[in-house]
């Protein structure tokens, strides 16, 4: 079925599908850690995949309607453009080497391109031109990249404040796109997302020491 919806350019019910995968495979670990069999690390392995393509469909959602289906002209909200911005920041960071099936990377890198300059985000925005340029980008696209192209060297060379973020474990600030990762390049920490907007979260994930019970750390919490 997610196949078929990637056809069909239903991009919303594939990250459903792919939920579903991932939340099956997840329900068959029976271990984990240092006890868990083979069986259990494969299940765990499908899970990962299936739980980022879930997330990475989602997003893509949001990037193929923007170019596709003329949202541009419909909404004209800056929260939508926001969630847009967010979500190409998000694909960018996250598929690295990936190329999963229906998915369009000019589109990605058109809207990041694109909603940058809108957002006065001009460092971000160079970086989504200098990668079309070297992308084999449709006809009917190639104009419209050009002029913008061009538009954005009288630009400054940084990004405006309001979208960078502090990674919430080391308090340092983070580039707007990191395509090694969605991770805090200071210290590793992985970004905590939102996915209904894409906009990063002010959690951190931790670890109770071993000797602590679980009453007394839900206690510690509250």
């Amino acid at each position: 079925m997610s196949h078929n919806a990637i056809a069909e350019k239903r991009f919303q019910d594939a990250a459903q599908y792919y939920w579903v995968l991932a939340t099956e495979s997840l329900s068959l670990v029976t271990k984990m850690g240092s006890k868990a069999s083979k069986d259990d690390k494969k299940y765990l392995k499908s899970f990962e995949e299936y739980s980022k393509l879930a997330e990475i469909y989602q997003a893509y959602n949001l990037i193929n309607k923007y170019i596709e289906e003329s949202y541009r002209q419909v909404i004209n909200s800056p929260l939508y453009y926001e969630s847009v911005f967010n979500a190409s920041r998000f694909l960018v960071n996250n598929l690295g080497h990936r190329a999963p099936q229906g998915i369009n990377k000019v589109y990605i890198y058109q809207t990041l391109a694109t909603l940058g300059y809108k957002f006065e985000a001009y460092k971000t925005a160079r970086l989504g031109y200098e990668v079309l340029s070297s992308m084999k980008v449709p006809d009917h696209m190639m104009e419209e990249i050009e002029v913008e192209a061009l538009k954005i060297r009288s630009k400054p060379f940084q990004d405006k404040d309001g979208f960078a973020f502090n990674c919430n474990r080391c308090m340092n600030i983070q580039p707007l796109v990191n395509q090694k990762g969605d991770f805090c390049v200071n210290c590793g920490a992985p970004v905590v997302r939102n996915f209904g907007s894409f906009d990063t979260l002010p959690l951190v994930e931790f670890v109770p020491e071993g000797n602590i019970p679980i009453a007394k750390a839900i206690e510690l919490l509250k």
